[in-house]
C-alpha cells in the first residue's frame, strides 16, 4: 500500500534522510522543495529550531522575472537568491 502513495513514499524518505542530517549554527541545513511550477529553498539552524533564510520563485524580488522561464533558470535565480540573502 505504501509503494502506490507517493505522498507517503515522500515522507518516509524524508523521515530517513532527517534521521541522519541535522543543520547546526556553523553548518546549516538546506533543504528544497520543487512542486509542480515552483522552487521553495530555506537554510535551516535545527539546534535552534529556527529557518535562518528561504527563497523561493513566488518571492516578489523575482517573481515577475520567472513568469517566461524554463523551470532549470527558475531553480538558478532561486538559488543565487538564497546565496545573496544568506
Amino acid at each position: 500500500m505504501a509503494k502506490t502513495n507517493p505522498m507517503l513514499i515522500r515522507k518516509l524518505r524524508h523521515r530517513r534522510v532527517r534521521n541522519k542530517i541535522a543543520g547546526t549554527t556553523l553548518r546549516p541545513r538546506l533543504c528544497v522543495f520543487r512542486s509542480l511550477n515552483h522552487f521553495y529553498a530555506q537554510v535551516m539552524d535545527d539546534s535552534i529550531s529556527q529557518t535562518l533564510v528561504s527563497a523561493n520563485t513566488l518571492d516578489t524580488k523575482i517573481r515577475d522575472r520567472t513568469k517566461q522561464m524554463v523551470k532549470t533558470k527558475k531553480a538558478e535565480l532561486v538559488g543565487s537568491l538564497l546565496a545573496r540573502r544568506a
